[in-house]
């Protein structure tokens, strides 16, 4: 049994640790030993049976522990890259997750620490980066490449040969045309329908999709 501790206490780490359950259930697998969350709230809880241990600078005191990277927000994913490499946590530390319902072709690479949610598709020669999240029902056409930290959530729908950049969030229930290339740390709202480019570092909203704002606090507009 692989000792996981998960970090951020939020619904994404919760969500965890019911994925590690129905892993669980199929195979014994892995051990939830705990959350590490900076919000003093939470430190000294029990969620979902777990408890928080402390603030997320103690995980290089957690040796035995591999981790899940729960933190990912629609307001925090431009600064994930900065934020992980903040903790000093190896990157080989970092554990794969997939949920048992989710396919998964074995011609796909995905990278470590990733986090594949419920009936996620993932399509022949898809690449993803380190720490990709992608929520349910999402699925990922053939030769889709995803960089690292990116987030995907539920029902986004990624046509073939799209470049996802790293640290971007595409919103729920989004389309992504073939070909695209998503910009690094540019966010594509709920339900957008792409079908060009995105500029890096910006947001996206509609049908089809147009430029609204920097995604990133403080950005110019490109």
């Amino acid at each position: 049994m692989k000792k996981i501790l998960v970090l951020g206490a939020g619904g994404t780490g919760r969500d965890v640790v019911q994925i590690l359950g129905d892993i669980n259930a199929v195979r014994p697998t892995y051990e939830c030993v705990g959350f590490l969350d900076d919000d003093p709230a939470k430190q000294g809880a029990t969620l979902e049976g777990v408890p928080v241990h402390g603030p997320l600078a103690d995980a290089p005191q957690w040796g035995d522990a591999w981790f899940v990277n729960a933190l990912g927000s629609v307001s925090t994913h431009w600064r994930m890259d900065a934020w992980i490499a903040s903790l000093g946590i190896p990157e080989k530390r970092f554990e794969t997750i997939v949920h048992p319902t989710a396919a998964v072709s074995p011609r796909a690479v995905l990278g470590p620490g990733c986090l594949i949610y419920p009936h996620v598709s993932i399509i022949s020669d898809v690449v993803l980066g380190r720490q990709v999240v992608i929520l349910p029902n999402s699925v990922l056409n053939r030769a889709v490449i995803v960089g690292d930290f990116a987030i995907l959530a539920s029902g986004v729908l990624i046509s073939s040969a799209v470049a996802v950049g790293t640290c971007a969030y595409l919103g729920a229930g989004c389309n992504i045309i073939q070909k695209a290339v998503i910009g690094e740390r540019s966010l594509v709202g709920l339900g957008a329908v792409v079908v060009r480019d995105v500029a890096s570092g910006t947001v996206v909203v509609g049908n089809p999709a147009e430029y609204l704002r920097p995604s990133v606090p403080g950005g110019a507009q490109p």
